[in-house]
């Protein structure tokens, strides 16, 4: 194994360790803050004199240094979004810790796993550094499908409220108080935007621009005109959920169809993994010049790339169909 290997885990490892007490160290430090401003206005300095006490108080950012670098930036924002849109609670700076985390984790399996090879560590360190945004891409879709399967009993309520003679607003409460996150979620941040001063279009808009939902982006739509122009509301979801209720009845019977073309991607991105365990199981040590050489680490990598080609194919054609 090459010096420069154990030094860089040494670099890498006390870099983690000086960036995390330096930023516990900031927490520390809002925190004497806040207790000596309490105890200069007569407030007591424990959070545990109550539950109810303790539960208000705010959250202590782990990583203050980092959300301050994150907080004003173009990547920043972004990660935010991602984070929103995926329905976590996290800072920006802890997706960026978790990346870090998982790169060097893998990084140091690779190393561990192939006895010192460097390709293998950087190539599962790449994998690694995606981990975390799959996971956030996974959660949106599934809060996307969930969202859009609640999206034709939210017109059903806020027709219904409409025509009993509330405004949209009126009815946007009844349906937070009636229904389930995480369309809940984004209406009652609506509905604070608003009591904050937001315009109610503003308002939507920027639902729409968190969610990314199609459904959403329609509905809002014709809110907005009917907001602009007047017409008859309550009449206008009625029919977009009609719409939207035959539209989800065919992508049912679309996807029956292909069911098909997903099982087969399952079975070309799982069988190459499959037939290796079974020849290293009857073979020991069979496939071994695959993660020794360099020339079997390089075929690994093509190999690699292909499967995620194919399996972007097979989604484009699955996407076309739908």
């Amino acid at each position: 194994m090459p010096l420069w290997l154990p030094l860089g885990f040494i670099f890498i490892a006390v870099f983690v360790g000086t960036l995390a007490l330096f930023s516990a160290g900031i927490a520390a430090s809002a925190i004497r803050q806040r207790r000596l401003a309490e105890l200069k206005q007569g407030r007591p300095l424990s959070s545990e004199a109550t539950p109810s006490v303790k539960a208000q108080k705010p959250d202590i950012d782990p990583a203050p240094l980092l959300s301050g670098i994150l907080q004003n930036s173009t990547l920043g924002k972004r990660l935010q979004l991602l984070i929103l849109r995926a329905g976590l609670v996290w800072r920006p700076s802890e997706l960026v810790a978790l990346t870090l985390a998982c790169i060097l984790l893998g990084y140091i399996i690779g190393i561990l796993s192939s006895r010192g090879s460097i390709s293998m560590g950087i190539i599962l360190a790449l994998i690694g550094s995606v981990g975390p945004y799959v996971y956030l891409k996974a959660k949106q879709g599934r809060r996307q499908a969930h969202l859009s399967a609640q999206i034709p009993d939210m017109l059903d309520i806020l027709s219904s409220s409409l025509r009993s003679g509330h405004s949209f607003l009126s009815g946007v409460q009844i349906l937070v108080s009636q229904m389930q996150p995480p369309l809940t979620d984004e209406f009652a941040r609506v509905v604070q935007e608003v009591k904050f001063g937001a315009s109610l279009a503003d308002a939507l808009g920027d639902m729409v621009y968190r969610t990314e939902n199609y459904d959403m982006e329609l509905i809002v739509s014709a809110v907005q005109t009917q907001l602009a122009v007047g017409g008859n509301l309550a009449e206008i979801l009625d029919q977009i959920g009609t719409m939207i209720r035959d539209r989800i009845a065919l992508a049912g019977e679309i996807s029956a169809a292909t069911a098909e073309g997903r099982f087969s991607a399952m079975i070309l991105v799982g069988m190459p993994f499959i037939l290796a365990f079974i020849v290293n199981s009857v073979s020991p040590g069979y496939l071994s010049p695959l993660l020794s050489d360099p020339l079997g680490q390089m075929m690994l990598g093509v190999a690699g790339g292909l499967v995620v080609v194919g399996v972007l194919i097979i989604r484009k054609m699955l996407d076309v169909a739908l």
